[in-house]
């Protein structure tokens, strides 16, 4: 299984070519592969190999063998948080945070991606929350497998009762209008031009500076009677005196 390096453990030795009889065996070194990451039928190089036993110093042997092995992927667990929320009619919910436990330090990988979803749309705290779609993500990613779902809770919470904003009045002062002094006015009644007496004239004919304002209907003007004429009588003769 991955571990970050690349040790390897040496299970089985064995000799090819010894007699029959003779004491002898492939014993001790050291094997690794050839890098860290996870793969199938990765090459393996032991060394610091020799011959162990009675007859061991009637033999040479490789001290150094070739062989393959495989580096299966570490599991790891990942985590998920998720946010509070406000009732909006859905079950949809938020992922707030994702975390690893089980990589190994100073690998480069993290828990990323996914959805989630409340288990239903009522309100309610504590509710089961299901992310799905999560992932490995980093340079290291291949070494490991991971949980693509990850259980948590978190709480539909009721919608909160809308807030009213009542404006303040604001005073507005009296409007002051200064005193305005008006000029004492002295009416001026029309002139008056009282048409001359014209017997036998009508009104409608006399001149336009005598005419009314308004239109009038003709009125004839009736002169007066003459005054009657006097009589006159002689004054009778004096008598003279006789003397």
């Amino acid at each position: 299984v991955y571990d970050a390096n690349t040790s390897a453990t040496i299970l089985t030795r064995s000799l090819a070519g010894a007699i029959a009889g003779d004491t002898v065996s492939y014993a001790g070194g050291t094997a690794v592969f050839g890098d860290k990451n996870v793969g199938v039928g990765k090459a393996v190089t032991g060394s610091g190999l020799a011959l162990a036993g009675v007859d061991a110093g009637n033999y040479t042997v490789n001290p150094s063998a070739a062989t393959t092995a495989s580096i299966t992927p570490l599991a790891i667990i990942g985590s998920i948080t998720v946010a509070d929320k406000v009732y909006d009619a859905t079950p949809a919910a938020t992922i707030l945070t994702h975390s690893l436990t089980g990589a190994i330090p100073g690998d480069t990988v993290s828990y990323t991606g996914g959805t989630a979803a409340f288990i239903d749309k009522e309100v309610g705290n504590s509710k089961p929350v299901t992310g799905t779609g999560l992932a490995l993500g980093g340079s290291d990613a291949v070494n490991y497998t991971v949980n693509p779902t990850a259980v948590t809770t978190a709480s539909i919470l009721p919608p909160a009762a809308p807030i009213i904003i009542i404006p303040v009045p604001v005073p507005v002062p009296p409007l002051v209008v200064p005193p305005i002094h008006l000029p004492v006015l002295t009416p001026v009644l029309p002139l008056v031009v009282e048409p001359p007496v014209m017997p036998g004239v009508l009104l409608a004919e006399l001149p336009p500076q005598y005419q009314p304002a308004a239109p009038l209907a003709a009125v004839p003007v009736v002169a007066p009677p003459p005054a009657p004429a006097e009589i006159y009588r002689a004054p009778a003769p004096r008598k003279q005196d006789r003397n």
